[in-house]
């Protein structure tokens, strides 16, 4: 496969495959691709077979090429032209839309079709087909050039083969423990626990203790796997010891599949937030900037995946309340004790039905049990900016209908756990200030002096940013710590599972 393409060819198949408008494509010229004047399979097509048994690699499955059929198909001596020219010209068109964007709908992995890559369009794979572009010279173009896009095939051949010879140690799973785990614990389950690190028991205090070594082993794994190294057998390192090199094919299959979804070719400067990760990066010239922790949506409250500008920031934001939040988490406070809000500076508002003009609600003299959940919802709850404010001092402005924005936090502790899935879907941000500086680099007069002015003052500013940016909020389960080593994330709001059943059927 070559390593690369000269800046020419490149411009003339990106035009082809991606810039000209599909009513604009001049009409190919009516030749057989596929099998030669002599009614041979032309080196091309040879090619092209090559690739449908080795699609694997990508996380595709082979059969849906048929490509048993066709490696059968060219080593016979006689081969029906017409069939085999138009049924090469069919499986070519949707091997290549396959690895130029999904294969299904983005709605069964967390997404949206409309912030994704589209698949090319047949007319165009066929008019660069026809203009002598060869299978290598469009993968080259069309598949994600970063390393994790590598890395992943790599683990997947690995995975395959650890599927193939079996893995005993899998035969212990599913481990349940029913409780957290930690030095000086005996349970039953150590036993099996130990066993499935390749650690043979401690003669001293027997299978079931759990001594110093286990800790130090169970430190390496979950460093391993992306998890804080404290040693300790909790939720996140016993959902990680109970996947299987299956599971992980999966979690491989469907990340390949969503970095497909991506443009192949990044802009300038962007923010990406990996969802499964938790964690932040601010991207500038193919370099990374800065990473942060972050906190993303709860379960039942997921962050959702999209694609948007940054245009700005708000500093000192006031919060408007949304109906989840005050359906979910304040109307039960309230009913419980309806002083709930005093000491929260949350102002509570309703409208006149025929004005449309607000009245402050007393909510420590409001019966909150004799409200309908309709006129609950009509309420407006406003939170002052401020020390208490949700949303703390910064809030990046990022238009979407989601609702959903990065921001900061009045609970800072939060970034010091494992599980950081704690938000009602918007994203915190562990340092807000440098977000901010960074969306705000490029503005006159921007500097550090001018950033702790906003921050110090009370007042509510919104500071558009002179050079808007992309920001993608991606779900990627797994992903390359250091640039290199393989992490197995979790799927926290069960994306991954939904996606690999949907691209299987």
């Amino acid at each position: 496969m070559a390593v690369g393409i000269s800046i020419k060819h490149f411009s003339a198949l990106l035009f082809l495959l991606f810039i000209l408008p599909v009513g604009q494509l001049h009409a190919a010229e009516n030749k057989n691709l596929w099998i030669s004047e002599a009614g041979q399979p032309t080196r091309l097509a040879q090619e092209l077979v090559g690739r449908l048994a080795t699609s694997w690699q990508h996380g595709l499955d082979p059969n849906d090429y048929r490509a048993a059929y066709w490696e059968a198909q060219i080593k016979k001596p006689t081969i029906s032209a017409a069939a085999f020219e138009k049924g090469l010209d069919d499986v070519s068109v949707l091997y290549i839309r396959h690895l130029s964007g999904p294969r299904v709908s983005p709605s069964a992995g967390g997404g949206r079709a409309s912030d994704w890559r589209k698949p090319l369009a047949a007319s165009s794979i066929k008019a660069a087909l026809q203009e002598g572009h060869d299978i290598d010279d469009i993968e080259h173009d069309i598949l994600p050039q970063g390393r994790l896009y590598s890395a992943l095939q790599d683990e997947l051949q690995t995975l395959s083969e650890k599927i193939r010879l079996g893995d005993a140690r899998e035969k212990v799973l599913p481990i349940r423990t029913g409780r957290t785990l930690r030095v000086g614990d005996t349970h039953p389950s150590i036993r099996l626990i130990r066993y499935r690190l390749g650690m043979s028991a401690n003669e001293s205090t027997g299978a079931e203790y759990f001594d110093d070594n286990l800790a130090m082993a169970l430190a390496g794994y979950q460093k391993k796997h992306g998890i804080i190294p404290d040693g300790i057998i909790g939720p996140q390192t016993l959902a990680a010891l109970n996947k299987t090199n299956k599971a992980r094919y999966q979690q491989v299959v469907t990340t390949l599949e969503r970095l497909r979804w991506l443009s192949p070719v990044p802009p300038e400067r962007y923010i990406t937030v990996n969802i499964p990760q938790a964690w932040l990066w601010a991207m500038d010239d193919g370099s990374v900037v800065f990473d942060m922790p972050v906190i993303a949506g709860r379960k039942e409250r997921g962050t959702q995946t999209f694609k948007t500008q940054v245009t700005g920031v708000r500093f000192n934001p006031s919060w408007s309340v949304p109906d989840t939040i005050k359906v979910e988490d304040y109307w039960p406070k309230l009913r419980e004790n309806s002083a709930y809000f005093d000491d929260k500076e949350i102002s509570v508002y309703s409208f006149d039905n025929e004005t449309g003009e607000p009245r402050k609600v007393v909510s420590g003299e409001t019966d909150w049990n004799n409200i309908s959940e309709d006129d609950f919802k009509k309420l407006r709850m406003v939170q002052s900016a401020g020390d208490l404010n949700a949303l703390g001092r910064i809030r990046v402005l990022m238009p979407n209908e989601y609702n959903i924005y990065l921001h900061d936090t009045n609970t800072p502790s939060l970034f010091k756990k494992n599980d950081r899935f704690l938000s009602s879907g918007c994203i915190r941000l562990s340092d807000p200030a440098r977000v901010a500086d960074f969306v705000l680099q490029d503005n006159e007069g921007w500097n550090k002096a001018r950033l702790k002015e906003l921050l110090d003052s009370p007042k509510t500013r919104d500071i558009k940013t002179e050079r808007p940016f992309p920001i993608y909020l991606l779900y990627q389960t797994v992903w390359l710590e250091n640039g290199n080593r393989i992490i197995f994330g979790p799927d926290p709001y069960g994306w991954d599972a939904t996606l690999y059943n949907a691209l299987r059927h």
